[in-house]
């Protein structure tokens, strides 16, 4: 007689939807039920079945990613964290590239991936809260995690701290006695830009110093370096820029350096993203540091957990005799509760080296130190390249 989910639950003394977490490589088990299971399974020489589990079940193991072109620095370390993520707990990616941050170009790529039979979509683009509710709306029965979507919307989401990065990034150059400020942000579109945007006016605004003028950016360096080429040409006096990500700065410094501009004796810049080349720019780029890669690893995590929510309430809804505990209450919160959504924020960090440091500021005593922790940080980049 075959070996059955049953036999094993029932040895270990756990519902069958654990032994399918253990077997999936869940990482929302215990590892002493892990354990306990895994010894079941070898007492009893159960051998799972993947592709009747995927019948049975539906579920494809597959997670679907709705992303943004891939030569933005801050995409593709996102990405990357999923995928990797993904691999670790037994999930394969499938990915749909959107065209433009909107309903209907996000839509297509749903489509898209639903017509692969993924268990669920990270959507790695920065939609404002209503498109994003749209979407949540139009998908219910589709377990669906936004990545840096407006954190006001009603949606299941992991963002990082845009508006504390803003702050600090502007409230450094403040600190360097910086007066006349020459904005950067990213697409019009983008949540995560409109609201670093945000609080660098309301910074400044409350520091009563002067932003000259606010350039609408791409989040590519040739929007940086025409930026600054068109703000020269129009002879804006400015002594600070503040751009929403380092491919822009590095294009500002570009434009700066062929005009004749010392940075940062004239003039201090900073970027927002930390990206492994800033270290390396000319002179080193200030910047705000993102977990790229931690967004994406939690993302996994949290959609995993929607993905097993789902399963459970389909299984109980259908076999709740098979269920050891019945429906759990969190869960069944849950689906009475529409609001009980996942908000996760992930920490940024204030990265300080030449580009911004004003050598007439008292912050100059600093200076020191600040070039020990950037020859640290130029160190252990080295240190982990590949032989």
């Amino acid at each position: 007689m075959a070996i059955t989910f049953k036999d094993v639950a029932k040895l270990a003394g756990v519902s069958t939807q654990t032994v399918s977490r253990v077997i999936n490589g869940s990482p929302s088990v215990t590892d002493a039920t892990r354990e306990s299971v895994n010894q079941a399974i070898k007492a009893l020489g159960y051998i799972p079945n993947k592709n009747a589990q995927i019948l049975s079940r539906n579920q494809s193991n597959v997670i679907g990613i709705i992303s943004l072109d891939f030569s933005l620095h801050g995409v593709a370390l996102t990405t990357n964290g999923i995928r990797k993520t993904a691999k670790k707990v037994g999930y394969a990616t499938a990915f749909s590239i959107s065209e433009s941050i909107n309903f209907e170009s996000v839509k297509q790529s749903i489509h898209e991936l639903l017509s692969q039979k993924v268990d669920g979509i990270v959507i790695n683009i920065p939609l404002d809260a209503k498109t994003a509710e749209l979407i949540q709306s139009q998908y219910p029965n589709t377990p669906i995690i936004f990545i840096e979507a407006s954190p006001d919307a009603q949606v299941n989401m992991i963002y990082n701290e845009n508006h504390q990065g803003a702050l600090l990034a502007a409230e450094h150059l403040i600190a360097q006695n910086r007066k006349r400020f020459l904005l950067i942000t990213g697409d019009a579109a983008s949540t995560a830009s409109k609201i670093r945007l945000e609080a660098w006016i309301n910074c400044l605004k409350q520091a009563e110093v002067h932003i000259v003028k606010i350039f609408q950016g791409d989040w590519k360096t040739p929007s940086g370096y025409l930026s600054i080429k068109q703000a020269i040409a129009s002879k804006i006096d400015f002594d600070a820029i503040l751009c929403a990500n380092d491919q822009m700065a590095l294009g500002a410094l570009c434009a700066l350096n062929e005009s004749g501009f010392s940075v940062p004796k004239k003039i201090s810049i900073m970027g927002f993203d930390d990206t492994q080349d800033s270290i390396f720019f000319t002179p080193p780029l200030s910047t705000i540091k993102q977990n790229f890669e931690g967004i994406g690893h939690a993302s996994v995590l949290q959609l995993i957990k929607l993905i097993e929510e789902k399963i459970q309430f389909k299984e109980w809804i259908q076999h709740p005799q098979n269920t050891t505990n019945g429906l759990s209450e969190s869960l069944k919160s849950k689906k009475s509760n529409t609001s009980n959504f996942i908000k996760e924020s992930i920490a940024v960090e204030l990265i300080v080296r030449e580009s911004s440091i004003n050598p007439k500021t008292t912050e100059r005593s600093a200076s020191k130190e600040q070039l020990i922790d950037q020859i640290k940080q130029l160190h252990n980049i080295v240190m982990n390249l590949p032989e």
